[in-house]
């Protein structure tokens, strides 16, 4: 399997299981027992910066804006990605007591993993430099790929390893 082809599924397997995660407390609520549920309430206990459903809801756009962005070797998209995942981190810190399902916890697992290897392969050989710019073509209008560093890689020596 080519290494981009590897890149994007794992993209899409990162926002399929994020999305999963999002939508299990909706899913799975009315099944849990009067335990569970009150144990799940205190999701957030002590938090430094409280959840704000609004800011979560528009994260979660952007996320799925961003995945059509890296499935296009988009620089742009994979400077959000970042973004994004700094905010999570940060917001997991702060965020207060971590209550959840064994499917949520399965989930996340999941999705960490897949967003680790997107990190790492984004910004790693081969795939580093296949990340462009997107530019406005001025005469047809349309979006047009520029190489990050504004050489055409199709004129550059091949990598070590290559």
């Amino acid at each position: 399997m080519k290494a981009e082809d590897l890149f994007q599924r794992l993209v899409i397997a990162s926002t399929a299981l994020f999305i999963g995660y999002s939508l299990v407390p909706w899913l799975l609520d009315s099944r849990l027992q009067g335990e569970v549920r009150d144990a799940l309430s205190w999701n957030g206990f002590g938090a430094k910066l409280p959840r704000s459903e609004s800011i979560w809801l528009f994260v979660a756009l952007v996320r799925v804006l961003v995945t059509v962005g890296l499935c296009q070797f988009s620089r742009e998209a994979r400077g959000v990605f970042v973004v994004i995942e700094v905010y999570f981190g940060v917001t997991s810190l702060l965020g207060g007591l971590a209550v959840s399902t064994a499917t949520e916890s399965v989930l996340l697992y999941l999705m960490n993993l897949c967003e680790g290897a997107v990190l790492v392969m984004s910004f790693t050989p081969p795939l580093r430099d296949k990340f462009t710019t997107m530019r406005l073509d001025e005469s047809s209008g349309e979006l047009d790929a520029q190489p990050t560093d504004g050489q055409n890689t199709a004129d550059r020596p091949p990598e070590r390893g290559s």
